[in-house]
């Protein structure tokens, strides 16, 4: 069942009670204030070194409560009939998950905008994703300081802080920020998994009924992200360049080590094939088979295999 407002403290310090007893840190996360009524209760809980997801369950089973835990990040179980969502976060990025998960649908509004210069607002860190040829060469976790993304999307950190009473206070905030674009918020715009997800949710339904009665400004486009990212953090073009050198690097190590001659070759599949790749390459190294032709590799090859059959 939902919670009403005046009765969430009461079941907030239940829950409190519950993690001191267990010797568990924790957070709690603030909600629109003109909100009603609760779906559930979200605690932010520190991990610890030596109390695992497991052990908490095991704990809450053992005081008779009916628990649900999904992977080692979250445990849910029910208080009375009202549920309970502990939500594990490493103690270097409690703070930035408070904020992430306060005011109800906020944090994904914000991450949309965040995307639109770039970044990726994860619930534990402010990220970037390096990709190339449509997959991501490296995830860099570039602040757990949760007033950068703020002032990064040039949003007002002294009200955020404050807080807001109700949920449109909120949504005219949240599109102060120049990068805002409503488009990019409307469900037929969304990926499919995004797009189911957000079509069940109530605050979000409301602000996409918010953004209808509204005009906006045309938004202010980043036309290079990527650039856009490196001048805000000083040494990430550097090492993302070596990234991509070393992802291009295997790319050509690839096309030269034709598989399929392998294959043919020794016959080998499987864990096997993939062990004589790692000898081989163990033997010689990058430099050598990126300055071979493929006959010399294809002899090269041959020769090894003869040597690799015989041990």
């Amino acid at each position: 069942r939902r919670l009403e407002t005046e009765d969430y403290p009461s079941a907030l310090f239940a829950v409190k009670s519950i993690l001191d007893k267990i010797g568990l840190s924790y957070a709690t996360i603030d909600f629109v204030r003109e909100k009603e009524s609760h779906g559930d209760l979200d605690i932010i809980v520190e991990r610890h070194p030596d109390i695992s997801a497991s052990d908490i369950t095991s704990f809450l089973e053992n005081e008779g409560f009916k628990v649900s835990q999904n992977s080692n990040s979250i445990v849910s179980f029910l208080l009375l009939t009202f549920q309970v969502d502990l939500i594990l976060i490493d103690p270097e990025s409690v703070d930035y998950a408070k904020n992430y998960f306060s005011w109800n649908d906020l944090g994904n509004l914000i991450g949309r905008i965040s995307k639109q210069v770039g970044l990726k607002h994860g619930h534990d860190g402010l990220y970037y994703m390096l990709r190339g040829d449509d997959r991501v060469l490296k995830e860099y976790k570039l602040t757990t300081d949760y007033t950068k993304v703020l002032e990064i999307l040039e949003l007002d950190v002294d009200q955020f802080q404050k807080g807001f009473n109700t949920y449109i206070e909120m949504f005219e905030w949240v599109s102060t920020s120049p990068y805002f674009n409503p488009d990019k918020f409307l469900l037929e715009n969304l990926n499919n998994r995004n797009r189911v997800r957000d079509r069940k949710r109530v605050i979000y339904n409301l602000f996409l009924k918010w953004l209808n009665t509204k005009e906006f400004s045309p938004p202010r486009i980043v036309s290079n992200k990527d650039q856009f990212v490196f001048n805000l953090f000083p040494g990430l073009e550097e090492d993302c360049k070596v990234v991509r050198d070393r992802a291009e690097m295997l790319k050509l190590l690839r096309a030269k080590i034709d598989v399929n001659f392998i294959i043919e070759l020794t016959g080998l599949t499987g864990k096997d094939l993939g062990g004589f790749l790692t000898s081989f390459k163990n033997k010689y190294d990058e430099q050598y088979i990126l300055n071979s032709t493929i006959e010399e590799l294809r002899l090269t090859i041959k020769t090894f295999y003869e040597g690799y059959s015989n041990l």
